[in-house]
């Protein structure tokens, strides 16, 4: 499915028992031990197979036209495993420190555990997805050719802004929308489909200190500039 930013915030208001290191509370079906759902292991466990005993999602046959992942490279694979183990090194330091001091003395060391884990996890998915994410470009409909336009957040939200071939913006913008027929963007002859692009994965948020601190999460953003080099100026 098309990614979209995870809020992965710190949630502290119902830790009473052990906390689930993949959802940062503590009253979910996770195992307390690594996070892995009871039966079904994901790939954001923070622990290896053999240490959770989870089994593996059924792989199914992809539909037609489905976008599909290249195989990461023997290098990708490996710092992918390099950045699993640190995650579990984190997960493992959150949970010994909320043995040790509880989830009121220890909670900023927890928090910034619980969130290094979280970027690990997702720079390693990276690197296993072979360095891609699926992302949505924008599309002519009279011929299918990508235009050079980048997603961004505008004055009145989301939209897309086309760029010229040196990459700068041409002054022309159109909303984002879901681009039903009746959509500005499906009546000026566009479309979005799903598109994998290069990626990178970051802990963002806004603000200072604390409050600062609560509004951060891990998010994956596309590495491309916004769109693919053989993209065609509109």
């Amino acid at each position: 499915m098309t990614y979209t930013d995870t809020d992965h915030r710190f949630d502290a208001e119902n830790l009473n028992g052990p906390c689930c290191p993949v959802h940062g509370r503590a009253g979910c079906d996770c195992c307390p031990e690594c996070g892995c759902p009871s039966g079904r292991h994901t790939q954001w466990c923070v622990m290896a197979d053999d240490d959770c005993g989870g089994s593996s999602p059924t792989e199914t046959a992809p539909e037609p036209g489905e976008l599909q992942y290249p195989e990461p490279t023997a290098e990708q694979r490996a710092e992918a495993a390099e950045l699993r183990q640190r995650a579990r090194d984190c997960a493992r330091s959150r949970q010994e420190s909320i043995a040790r001091s509880g989830v009121s003395d220890g909670f900023l060391s927890q928090w910034a555990s619980d969130l290094s884990a979280r970027e690990y996890n997702a720079k390693a998915e990276l690197l296993e997805q072979g360095g891609v994410e699926i992302f949505e470009g924008l599309y002519r409909r009279s011929d299918g050719k990508r235009v050079r336009a980048k997603l961004i957040s505008g004055k009145y939200g989301p939209c897309w802004a086309f760029c010229d071939q040196q990459g700068k913006f041409t002054g022309r913008f159109l909303g984002d929308s879901k681009g039903t027929k009746r959509s500005k963007l499906y009546r000026e002859g566009f479309e979005k489909r799903d598109e994998l692009a290069p990626a990178y994965a970051k802990i963002t948020g806004s603000g200072t200190g604390l409050s600062g601190a609560s509004t951060c999460y891990v998010a994956v953003r596309r590495s491309d500039g916004g769109y693919p080099e053989d993209a065609v100026v509109e």
